[in-house]
């Protein structure tokens, strides 16, 4: 006698299927090796980038839960990246995993910001370990990502708007660029940082000179008190 399949059933066979579809052999882009390479000494924190690192180069990654994963690893052993004599070339690989994330999650508002507060969150921590030799070492990377940064003016203007208003402004990035001591002689270009100010700046004036003028309200409201 043939069993007629129930509704728990038929779900859990199209699960089955689905997974069996997705299942795949993922591989770590050997690109990446190099962040896992910096921590190989210490086995707690390897086998901890090397799962998130799996679950990044699954073709079906969910960023809204991967990205306070890398938020809270990159903030946790900045250190350990800013002190190698790679530290530029892994800064470049994890801003990379952000910047991809942006670009897969376009026309996702709330992931968008959580990104971008994310990855200047880390890069403000990162900054605030440096010192004029270590700024010496990472310019040219930090310099290829606020160019990455500024690009977005003209590739998703609504991504750039999510920059400017956000929790972690640049003004302070830019800040503490420029605290480091001029008697080091430091070869950075302070061009780049400063292209990305001035695109931020613009963007923040023309979306409040869209605003309504408030002085007609107060006035209507407030305005006796004004002439008292």
């Amino acid at each position: 006698m043939n069993k007629t399949p129930t509704a728990v059933e038929i779900e859990s066979d199209a699960l089955k299927a689905n997974l069996a579809e997705t299942a795949g052999e993922v591989v770590i882009e050997p690109k990446l090796r190099l962040l896992l390479d910096i921590v190989s000494g210490y086995k707690g924190i390897s086998a901890t980038l090397e799962h998130l690192l799996y679950e990044i180069c699954h073709p079906y990654r969910n960023w809204s839960l991967l990205i306070p994963q890398l938020r809270s690893f990159c903030l946790k052993n900045s250190s350990y990246y800013q002190r190698h004599a790679q530290g530029a070339e892994a800064f470049t690989l994890f801003t990379g995993l952000f910047l991809q994330a942006l670009a897969d999650s376009a026309k996702k508002g709330t992931l968008l910001i959580q990104i971008i507060e994310a990855q200047l969150a880390w890069v403000e921590k990162l900054l605030s370990l440096f010192d004029a030799r270590d700024l010496q070492r990472f310019w040219p990377s930090l310099n290829g990502y606020f160019q990455q940064l500024a690009a977005f003016d003209r590739s998703d203007p609504a991504i750039m708007m999510y920059i400017t208003q956000g929790q972690h402004p640049m003004k302070k990035l830019a800040l503490r660029l420029l605290s480091f001591p001029r008697e080091h002689e430091l070869n950075f270009d302070y061009c780049p940082v400063s292209a990305l100010m001035r695109i931020i700046l613009n963007r923040n004036y023309d979306y409040w000179l869209q605003e309504d003028d408030p002085l007609p309200w107060f006035l209507g409201r407030c305005g006796v008190l004004c002439e008292d």
